[in-house]
């Protein structure tokens, strides 16, 4: 299934997915199976994820993902449990075993805040800390 949704042709929001389940009147859709959201060259891969709408402008205000959760574009390959797309932050929280790959290294931890726009990464390690493993 592809889905395309946009009040603006230049943040056009591509949706691929095996099964998605559209619930009328709480403004919200719950989409199954080969999750994968594309926008302006950022793609948010997961197993599930439930996108919620606003009631006043019908655009999207959030994305939750969970299940083998990717995020990537020209700046940052990112994997984690679970994460959260805000539209109005432009910000992607990635939570849970979170490990941020690059041609220099490896970062983990357990929460990624990464902002779309500034391109902006705050990685907390929790309690065992962030780990860096820098390649020569």
């Amino acid at each position: 299934m592809v889905l395309l949704y946009t009040t603006d042709k230049a943040h056009a929001l591509v949706i691929n997915t095996n099964k998605m389940t559209v619930f009328y009147g709480k403004d919200m859709a719950i989409l199954e199976g080969r999750v994968e959201v594309r926008q302006e060259g950022a793609i948010l891969q997961a197993n599930k994820a439930t996108i919620k709408y606003s009631k006043d402008t019908k655009g999207v205000e959030q994305i939750e993902a969970v299940g083998n959760v990717s995020i990537k574009n020209e700046d940052i390959d990112a994997s984690g449990d679970t994460a959260i797309y805000s539209h109005k932050t432009t910000t992607v929280e990635l939570r849970g075993r979170v490990v941020v790959n690059s041609k220099d290294g490896k970062i983990h931890g357990e929460v990624l805040t990464y902002n779309l726009h500034s391109k902006k990464a705050i990685i907390d390690g929790g309690v065992e800390g962030v780990r860096l493993r820098i390649y020569d």
